[in-house]
């Protein structure tokens, strides 16, 4: 395993991609991505309050303000100036994340301070479409790689809460709880590339919790607890954030808020993983994305008030830093679009 990196290695990328970052300050940001991985700004968007997370797709967006309790519909993403719709409630308070269905055709939410889940159309209008209670702080809201599940972490409810999901209605139906160790926090959640596994951040504990998924039965097992750290747990206060897996299937990261890193995991293809580098980003990883190539990650710092890129190698399992954009205020979210 490589320890904690710090060297900046300039690497072109053969073609210019854009990049959003939802900014604690009301704005949603875009940005284009240069060849020496610095952010050159584009275009902004005033949404108000704090838009602290977003779920793209295609041409199309969906950002949920935290504070207003709001959810807001994006198009034109693409070279075309973006435009923003008409929000809606977002079916509780507090939303702290929004995801697309499989299919793009439904916006899923999750309401972190009002405990409850709902789902929308794509375009966000009209009202939400279902809505459930989850439990306590639900932090993410995942369809399953069929299209047929829901998965939602409640990070104070130490468990994954599950629900049948109609593809062709939009509702949600429970379907039982996965329960966690007590106290770890169940934050954000990410499947495998065969479907078959889930890996979950343990906020609390700073570890990976690996799910056995039965597709079938809609049904989850914990299978092993790996630390997000490795011989540097319990040397410093630390939260883990977010989860999310390389294109290859290979790799998977996450991100530790007080160690100030991104933790690199070699995954086996059989539900294994084991930590392969451990690298410094910024103050608060807060969010972080690899674009669909696998050759770019991006890490919004939220106290450092910075976007850091790394170039990426190895099927995803050796980042090497790039560059740091700063002056980037509260990088709540930080995608590719």
């Amino acid at each position: 395993m490589q320890e904690l990196q710090a060297a900046l290695e300039p690497r072109a990328t053969p073609q210019t991609e854009r990049v959003i970052v939802g900014s604690g300050n009301g704005h949603l940001l875009w940005f284009d991505l240069t060849e020496e991985g610095t952010l050159r700004p584009k275009t902004e968007l005033r949404l108000g309050g704090c838009p602290s997370f977003l779920a793209l797709s295609g041409t199309q967006a969906l950002a949920v303000d935290e504070h207003g309790s709001l959810l807001y519909p994006i198009t034109h993403l693409g070279p075309e100036p973006p435009s923003l719709g008409e929000p809606s409630a977002s079916g509780g308070t507090g939303p702290a994340y929004v995801a697309f269905d499989r299919k793009g055709e439904f916006g899923l939410v999750a309401n972190y301070v009002g405990g409850g889940v709902s789902v929308f159309r794509a375009g966000a209008t009209g009202g939400a479409v279902s809505s459930q209670r989850a439990g306590q702080n639900p932090h993410a809201i995942v369809c399953s790689p069929d299209n047929r599940h829901v998965l939602v972490p409640c990070l104070g409810s130490d468990y994954v809460a599950v629900y049948r999901f109609d593809e062709a209605s939009g509702a949600l139906e429970p379907a039982g709880t996965a329960a966690a160790p007590l106290g770890t926090g169940p934050r954000h959640l990410t499947f495998d590339a065969t479907g078959s596994i889930v890996y979950v951040t343990f906020e609390h504990t700073s570890e990976v919790g690996v799910f056995a998924w039965d597709a079938g039965a809609g049904r989850l097992e914990l299978v092993s607890l790996v630390s997000t750290l490795g011989r540097a747990a319990g040397s410093a206060p630390n939260t883990a954030s977010h989860i999310e897996l390389h294109p290859s299937g290979r790799a998977l990261y996450a991100s530790n808020r007080g160690d100030d890193s991104l933790a690199v995991f070699a995954v086996d293809g059989k539900g294994g993983i084991a930590l392969h580098q451990r690298i410094a980003t910024g103050k608060k990883p807060r969010h972080f994305s690899v674009n669909g190539r696998g050759n770019r990650l991006l890490v919004g710092n939220l106290d450092a008030a910075s976007v850091v890129s790394f170039d990426v190698r190895e099927q995803g399992l050796h980042l090497v830093p790039l560059a740091v954009t700063s002056g980037i205020p509260l990088p709540f979210f930080v995608g590719f679009c």
